[in-house]
């Protein structure tokens, strides 16, 4: 596809987006990444466990204003599919602290985000299990 096309080179700045800024960006970005993840998830099986993941817990708390709903909604929809795509060993050091930030992500004062943080840590609890 047109956007795997390169996406060694733009991944860093993609990351530093995610990291670096709030709302619209931040959003766009983190779905970019997830659909890095849905259609070349090899391509950051390198960056997942040590980069992705604890941007990923940073954009999931409901308490820092760089965090806009779509923000955490995206976090969370990234988070979800991570189980799917990663084998456990890989991602088997990150499973607590995931677990930790969407057990309080499912306090998220927006009912919306709370459902879609309950989903994520569902998946993320049976992971390793089965």
């Amino acid at each position: 596809s047109v956007l795997m096309t390169g996406i060694e080179e733009v991944m860093p700045l993609l990351l530093s987006a995610i990291r670096l800024t709030t709302g619209d960006l931040k959003a766009a970005s983190i779905r970019t990444v997830t659909m890095v993840m849905l259609e070349s998830p090899d391509t950051l099986q390198d960056q997942i466990a040590t980069s992705i993941i604890p941007l990923l817990i940073a954009s999931v708390a409901h308490t820092s204003p760089a965090n806009s709903v779509e923000v955490r909604r995206a976090a969370h929809d990234a988070l979800l599919l991570i189980p799917e795509k990663y084998p456990f060993a890989a991602l088997s050091a990150a499973r607590k602290d995931v677990l930790r930030a969407l057990a309080r992500a499912r306090d998220d004062h927006k009912r919306l985000v709370r459902a879609e943080a309950v989903k994520a840590y569902n998946k993320w609890l049976a992971f390793g299990d089965s």
